[in-house]
């Protein structure tokens, strides 16, 4: 285990050296894959050219130099991977320390070098978050050395020849098998007509393409996971209009590592949530995610599905209910307002829809000749993942891995903002109406100012859209201009 660092020994810290480190080694790595491929193609031509018992010799030990090159190779590749994951991370690290103690100081309080934080006298209030800047700082320390030695660990490792590995646990670096992401089981009778009824409720038909099943799986508030407890999702819908032949498109919002904190609206840090402990996944399926947002083109529904948050310390689960407000336009275009938060957060989910610490964002989907394409602005944490889904099956649309999937990523991620994909919000443009210009009384006294003419501000009226609501709310999202 790594231990907490100073406060000074942070600030002094370069992480950036690590990430310089790695990017010579990536040019070292290019120059060894040159003489790689040259000795392939030399050895090639040696076999082509020579043969007989010293040809084969020299072919012997021409495959060992480069049997040996193409180890050497992977060890230097392995520590560039160290080097530069190591790097990033301590750096995020870093520069999340620094954005909480530079203007804590520049407002007159002192951070000791434990990461105590002492308010100023005045104003009072400020004493009373003490407490919250002390755990947020004092917890980043703690990443910084446990993330330090982590890197250093791994790049002993990643340094070691081969041969001094052999009977090491991989596990006790970190390194052990990639979990499966959790889904529900295919083939349960139970699943299959929970799928069912609700795909009927929300279109009047039973499910017949593999469209349909994958509408009807994200329809399902029941999960099948263990992880969920038997906790049901939530689970919002509208119809749109639907556009033949373009799909569906399916947007994961997922937790990469396998813990993360929830952040305190009001400072500090409170717990502990399970992550979804995955990478990308175009096969991902209704429970690998904390969030998912699905557009069926083929049967006209906008889903949004938010599945339950586990508090890994108390084991207590816990699902909040996402604010979906969604547009369309008149070239089928749908515009997915989201905005959705932890239910453990303290103070409630409601506190936290309205602070800076909630997954939210602007994101466009658009149909095209060629499929559809999406784009828009997303909050910079967790990870986010756009596939569509058409008759020549699963392709990429857009993605983002945070540049932190420690546990802190929410704390450093959610208050950020990024762009994804192309961008689209043009297609939703608001209306504005010109002001009504309001003529001044003329009739003043000769010791009044002359009047003024005042221009008002122009009116303006936001596209149309409508809140998603349970299925059988029946609602229809309208289309705007």
């Amino acid at each position: 285990m790594g231990v907490a660092l100073s406060l000074s020994v942070v600030e002094a810290s370069r992480p950036e050296a690590l990430s310089d480190a790695a990017d010579r080694l990536r040019a070292k790595l290019t120059d060894i894959d040159t003489i790689i491929g040259g000795q392939r193609d030399a050895l090639r031509r040696l076999d082509e050219a020579w043969r007989g018992p010293a040809a084969d010799a020299a072919a012997d030990r021409a495959k060992r130099d480069l049997s040996r090159q193409q180890a050497v190779r992977s060890r230097l590749a392995r520590v560039h991977s160290a080097l530069g994951t190591g790097g990033a991370q301590l750096s995020s690290i870093r520069t999340a320390v620094l954005s909480i103690v530079d203007p804590l100081r520049a407002s007159g309080w002192q951070i000791h070098d434990d990461g105590t934080a002492i308010a100023p006298p005045y104003p009072e209030i400020f004493q009373s978050l003490e407490r919250a800047f002390t755990a947020i700082i004092t917890r980043l320390l703690d990443l910084f050395g446990r993330t330090d030695t982590a890197a250093a660990r791994a790049i002993n490792v990643a340094m070691t020849p081969p041969e001094e590995l052999l009977g090491v646990d991989a596990v006790s670096y970190g390194i052990g098998p990639v979990d499966v992401p959790l889904s529900p089981m295919a083939g349960s009778e139970e699943q299959r007509q929970n799928q069912i009824d609700a795909f009927r409720e929300a279109t009047g038909r039973d499910p017949r393409t593999p469209n349909d099943w994958r509408t009807a799986a994200m329809l399902d508030e029941v999960n099948y996971s263990d992880k969920n407890g038997n906790v049901a999702s939530t689970v919002v819908v509208g119809q749109i209009k639907p556009v033949a032949g373009q799909g569906s498109v399916q947007t994961n919002l997922f937790i990469p590592g396998e813990e993360a904190w929830y952040p305190d609206p009001l400072g500090g840090l409170s717990g502990h949530n399970l992550g979804d402990n995955r990478g990308f996944d175009p096969n991902a399926g209704p429970e690998a995610s904390r969030v998912t947002l699905y557009v069926d083109y083929e049967n006209g529904l906008v889903v949004a599905r938010q599945n339950p948050s586990v508090d890994t310390r108390t084991g207590d689960i816990k699902v909040g209910t996402p604010q979906v407000n969604v547009s369309q336009n008149p070239n089928g275009s749908i515009l997915v307002d989201y905005k959705a938060a932890d239910p453990f957060s303290p103070g409630g989910e409601d506190l936290a829809l309205s602070s800076p610490f909630n997954v939210n964002g602007q994101l466009v989907i658009k149909p095209t000749e060629n499929g559809p394409i999406a784009g828009g602005i997303v909050s910079s944490f967790p990870a986010i993942e756009i596939y569509h889904h058409g008759a020549a099956g699963t392709s990429e649309i857009a993605k983002i891995m945070p540049q932190n999937i420690s546990q802190a990523g929410p704390l450093l991620g959610l208050p950020l903002s990024q762009n994804i994909g192309v961008p689209l919000m043009g297609e939703f443009p608001d209306t504005v109406l010109p002001p009504l210009f309001r003529v001044p009384d003329l009739d003043v006294g000769p010791a009044n100012d002359p009047p003024v003419l005042q221009i008002p501000e122009p009116f303006v009226i936001p596209y149309p859209s409508i809140e998603l609501g349970p299925v059988g709310d029946g609602v229809n999202v309208p289309v705007g201009r």
